[in-house]
């Protein structure tokens, strides 16, 4: 399986988000914001209190005037200091029951007044999407001469879900999806747009190779429950939804000039493309050879290259064991600098899925819609405990920037 680095900022970002646990759902008294802890008080041109970074529809908030950036001083006479105190003076109210926000916006104190409601009137209605119930997997075409397919096109089923409508079709594990509803499919990616175009309960065929055969089965999909993201009304992240893309240079760093590819079922790093202009071109190093040592160091995944070439200066030549044709051979690699890949690493997001392409070659880096589906699994429909997420508004915010920042553009 091909491996690629974390991308630090992200890593982070996802990790805290899963860890955000909130146990809430007791909690009966909704005012109908999302509030935060303020981080310099002087900065925000008051001694106390706690921000509002998002209000919600139609909420008594709302309806007593509240507006995002709203920064709330009192609750019914007490001062706030921070969010965690105003949770559990929440606590103590009832739906039902009147109280009065002291809040300060543009230079100016106003009392709001209000009456509590429901926190269960404000869960999301269930919305629905149209599913096959299997895992893809993107094919080669290295892959596709295995599997003895004379096309370009076909993904891989990776896994099939127990119960699910594939499997009750009599789809299996290791099938090569080659056509759905009569188009050829190239991408998993393309897969899930295509179902985003159909509905629950509809039948679809379904096309594939298994064993040397082609078989034609009718799927009848199912529904999956799309998840409202409570994120984006917070104000703390917006899904991308156009295109963009990046190129990214790194103005210090070294390498051979190799594009290398970790292996599943042996130790070291197949070369799978050397760089036209690089140190590796006027070397002995040749496409398909596969490195297992430099400078007597072994080397079983990308990571290793790079810690050894960290330890080099620019010009050094370095010791690079390969093995190729079933024979050990020596070669010397120079050292270079990786100046010259601006156009071989390119950052794209589209309708909220950030790829990442190397040398042309699609690489999925994260899902925005499937990340933000299970940091909502994470939280319960309640708005009191989301204070925790406002440190990450602005990281979250400058995602783009952050990923700029990647220290692997797959070339080393």
């Amino acid at each position: 399986m091909k491996k690629m680095k974390s991308i630090p900022i992200l890593a982070t970002v996802i990790l805290m988000l899963a860890m955000t646990q909130f146990l809430a759902a007791e909690e009966k008294a909704f005012v109908g914001i999302y509030p935060g802890d303020i981080r310099n008080y002087e900065d925000a041109g008051v001694e106390y209190g706690i921000q509002v970074s998002g209000v919600v529809d139609d909420s008594p908030a709302q309806e007593a005037g509240m507006q995002k950036n709203d920064i709330i001083l009192e609750f019914d006479g007490t001062k706030l200091f921070n969010n965690d105190q105003f949770t559990k003076m929440l606590k103590m109210y009832k739906p039902g029951q009147k109280i009065k926000l002291k809040i300060y916006r543009d230079g100016d104190e106003k009392t709001l007044k209000l009456t509590l409601a429901n926190k269960e009137d404000f869960g999301p209605k269930p919305e629905y999407k149209a599913y096959i119930g299997v895992f893809l997997t993107d094919l080669s075409e290295k892959d596709y001469e295995k599997k003895g397919l004379n096309t370009n096109y076909g993904v891989l089923i990776s896994d099939v879900i127990d119960d699910g409508p594939s499997a009750e079709a009599g789809i299996k594990w290791g099938d090569v999806m080659l056509d759905l509803e009569g188009q050829h499919v190239y991408t998993s990616d393309q897969i899930s747009k295509m179902l985003g175009g159909m509905e629950p309960d509809q039948s679809v065929t379904i096309d594939v190779f298994r064993s040397g055969e082609y078989k034609t089965f009718t799927v009848v999909l199912g529904k999956k429950e799309i998840a409202k993201s409570y994120l984006n009304k917070a104000g703390w992240f917006e899904m991308p939804s156009n295109v963009y893309v990046w190129n990214y240079k790194d103005k210090n760093g070294k390498w051979l000039g190799l594009q290398v590819e970790e292996l599943d079922d042996k130790d070291g790093l197949l070369i799978k493309k050397i760089y036209d202009g690089s140190p590796a071109e006027g070397s002995l190093l040749q496409v398909d050879d596969i490195i297992i040592e430099i400078n007597g160091i072994e080397i079983d995944e990308i990571k290793d290259i790079s810690l050894i070439l960290d330890k080099e200066e620019v010009d050094n030549e370095v010791v690079v064991d390969v093995l190729r044709d079933g024979q050990v051979i020596t070669v010397m690699a120079k050292v270079g600098e990786k100046s010259d890949i601006a156009d071989q690493l390119q950052i794209s997001i589209d309708n909220g899925l950030m790829k990442m392409y190397i040398d042309g070659e699609e690489k999925k880096i994260i899902d925005f819609e499937k990340m933000l589906e299970n940091i909502n699994k994470q939280l319960p429909k309640v708005q009191s405990g989301y204070h925790k997420l406002d440190s990450l508004q602005d990281k979250l915010k400058d995602l783009k920037v952050d990923v700029l920042r990647i220290e692997d553009s797959g070339a080393i």
